[in-house]
């Protein structure tokens, strides 16, 4: 690699690392999962960790916890996977201008801070879509293996992020069209290899190798129906997106209409399609994963002088979308209560949250908590285990038909509480914000977010 390649690459990853070292925001969405699995892995977590369908990045994870146990050692792993991005793309496109556009562009910046699948997703993605450009441009007897690792890359895409499974359905679509029978066969044979993993993780974890998946087209099927359970959650405008998407991405993305469409149709049907797919989910942080193959067509149809206004006017972009994630924000004042708290009351079990609040709340204490020696429960549980109930949720789905039929169609999802412990005895109760605590609790210390209330 050329050295005038070489130095912005790492001086692009030692920026990421500060940037995602000084932002005291931790708690975004989902990464409270993410982040008490790998705690869970590495036999650091201090909370029940909640079923969700993507496994193998918190593993990943857990394996750098057990060598060096801190968010820090996550923070700076998480970036890595953009540094990556920057390499491949080098090697894909061998001009410097696709280096300026995917590292001033803001949205990698600022989701380089969320500790969060879709991010090595990127890579992997990528990986695919630069081992099948090898595959077909090459005339080597040793091609092959380009299409092996396309293949690998993008079943691993699936396993790491259960949505990845979309994008592969797409990929392999777009850019498998006009392919033989026995190509496509061959291809979906080696993204096997890659989806495997999610298999044999549940299968090692869980006893049951379709374990996640499950979870995953049950919590598709509940959001279809709309009896997804969501606590508090506000829809972001659709049209709000898709101006953040045309402004985060490149403030020159516009000059996408300029492509040569003979040359990139597949990458522009494929980016079409997966952007449909970010769109109906009125969520701009998916659109991290696609970015790479954007960066890869835009350098393609924007002038030099483009590239210098994107770098300023990306900065200017970028100083109101980073703010929120600097200072004293909300995240900073959990961590600091909680190691008040513990510090105050020391050796303890305590139950996390009440009625009307997200569970997640003992997750969040998990995460931005890093020492031993206590623990968090959810409300939840301490609430079933109070009323001697094993059943925590129920979805059932009954079929109406229209004709006298003799047998009628009932589905159900149950679940149970994952462990018989008895929680009957605890009286220490933490709750994050001004929701009123359970009847029989009272306040004892008020923090600056948390309330601490006692059993009376």
């Amino acid at each position: 690699m050329r050295k005038s390649v070489g130095i912005p690459i790492v001086l692009f990853f030692l920026g990421l690392v500060i940037f995602s070292l000084l932002s005291t925001k931790v708690l975004v969405t989902d990464a409270p999962q993410y982040v008490n699995a790998a705690k869970e892995f590495a036999n650091l977590a201090v909370s029940p960790v909640r079923n969700f369908n993507a496994w193998l990045y918190p593993w990943l994870l857990g394996q750098v916890l057990q060598v060096v146990p801190s968010l820090v050692a996550l923070k700076v792993v998480n970036v890595l996977w953009l540094v990556l991005d920057v390499l491949l793309l080098w090697l894909l496109v061998k001009r410097r201008e696709v280096l300026w556009l995917f590292m001033f562009s803001p949205v990698v910046w600022v989701f380089s801070l969320w500790i969060n699948p879709i991010i090595p997703v990127s890579f992997f993605l990528l990986l695919a879509y630069f081992s099948l450009v090898r595959f077909e441009s090459s005339k080597s007897s040793y091609r092959w293996w380009w299409f092996v690792l396309s293949g690998v890359s993008l079943g691993l895409v699936s396993s790491l992020w259960w949505p990845g499974t979309y994008l592969a359905v797409f990929f392999i679509l777009v850019f498998f069209w006009r392919s033989s029978f026995v190509a496509v066969i061959k291809y979906l044979a080696c993204f096997g290899i890659g989806f495997a993993v999610r298999l044999v993780l549940d299968g090692v974890f869980f006893g049951f190798p379709f374990y996640s998946m499950i979870r995953a087209l049950g919590s598709n099927v509940l959001f279809f129906l709309d009896k997804a359970e969501v606590l508090g959650a506000v829809p972001v405008p659709l049209w709000l997106v898709i101006f953040l998407v045309l402004v985060t991405i490149s403030p020159f993305l516009f000059c996408l209409y300029r492509v040569d469409r003979q040359r990139y149709g597949r990458e522009l049907v494929f980016l079409g399609l997966s952007s449909v797919l970010f769109l109906l989910n009125h969520d701009l942080r998916y659109f991290i994963t696609i970015v790479p193959v954007v960066m890869v067509l835009l350098v393609s149809c924007v002038k030099r002088q483009d590239v210098v206004l994107h770098v300023a006017l990306s900065l200017i972009i970028l100083v109101p979308l980073a703010a929120p994630y600097f200072g004293v924000t909300d995240d900073y004042l959990l961590k600091q209560d909680v190691i008040q708290v513990v510090h105050d009351y020391p050796d303890r079990i305590f139950i996390v949250g009440t009625e009307g609040v997200s569970e997640e709340q003992a997750m969040d204490l998990s995460t931005v908590y890093w020492g031993s020696g206590i623990r968090f429960v959810t409300y939840k549980d301490w609430e079933l285990s109070r009323d001697d109930e094993e059943m925590y949720r129920e979805y059932v789905f009954v079929a109406d038909p229209k004709i006298n039929e003799l047998r009628q169609l009932r589905f159900s999802l149950v679940y149970e509480r994952g462990n018989n412990e008895d929680l009957d005895d605890l009286k220490d109760l933490l709750v994050i914000g001004d929701a009123p605590p359970p009847e029989g609790f009272v306040l004892v210390k008020k923090y600056a977010l948390v309330r601490y209330y006692t059993l009376s």
